[in-house]
């Protein structure tokens, strides 16, 4: 009620063009509270994200999307497609984000982090098909971040170890044990432990192969 009083009271102030700041900062607001909606379907107690596409396409259609709020809108819109499952989609719109907007790769990494998180409050067994599905969407996204770090000067070789051993991870919560060997493998799970040397490799990695190696039941 309160988010349709202020609407209902600051859309005619729109036209008053004496102020331009305070029209564009009323525009900016008026865009979140559209937004806030399509958010809140999103909650885990209420889970309805084909409510929040629709309401993400109507705020689109209204007109731009404020700069300020193009992130929220993004990491909604990839959190709605995660949690429907329309994974083509979402495969379609990562690359696009990702070279277009600056923080696309800081959206995508919350996601990655909150469907994670999503896929390990869902009711007993954890193995759902809801589960599944939304750690299968991490770990798409997952490399998706793995593979944008990959071709970026500025991220450094350390960071791009760490998105693949996230990579790696995520694959382990799918099942997908194979992949996930081949991953942890090129992060240096395999090294061997010289004495005295303290080459030990990256222990996330060496831990993620050996669960990957225990998955495909190899216990050489």
């Amino acid at each position: 009620d309160a988010v349709r009083d202020f609407v209902g009271k600051a859309t005619p102030a729109l036209k008053d063009d004496r102020e331009p700041a305070r029209v564009e900062r009323l525009r900016v607001l008026l865009a979140e509270a559209a937004l806030l909606p399509a958010e809140l379907h999103l909650l885990p107690a209420i889970n309805k994200p084909h409510d929040t596409l629709e309401a993400l396409d109507a705020l689109e259609q209204a007109g731009e999307v404020p700069p300020a709020l193009k992130s929220r809108v993004l990491l909604a819109r990839l959190a709605a497609l995660a949690r429907s499952g329309s994974v083509l989609e979402m495969e379609g719109l990562l690359p696009d984000a990702l070279a277009s907007d600056p923080a696309a790769a800081v959206t995508l990494q919350k996601l990655h982090d909150d469907l994670r998180a999503f896929a390990g409050c869902l009711p007993a067994p954890p193995q759902t098909d809801d589960a599944r599905m939304q750690s299968r969407m991490a770990a798409l996204l997952a490399k998706s971040l793995a593979d944008w770090a990959r071709d970026r000067s500025d991220v450094s070789a350390a960071d791009q170890v760490v998105l693949r051993l996230q990579y790696g991870e995520a694959l382990l919560e799918t099942g997908d044990y194979a992949a996930a060997r081949e991953v942890f493998a090129s992060c240096g799970g395999e090294a061997k432990i010289e004495s005295g040397s303290g080459a030990a490799g990256h222990a996330r990695a060496r831990l993620g192969l050996a669960e990957a190696m225990y998955g495909l039941g190899d216990f050489a």
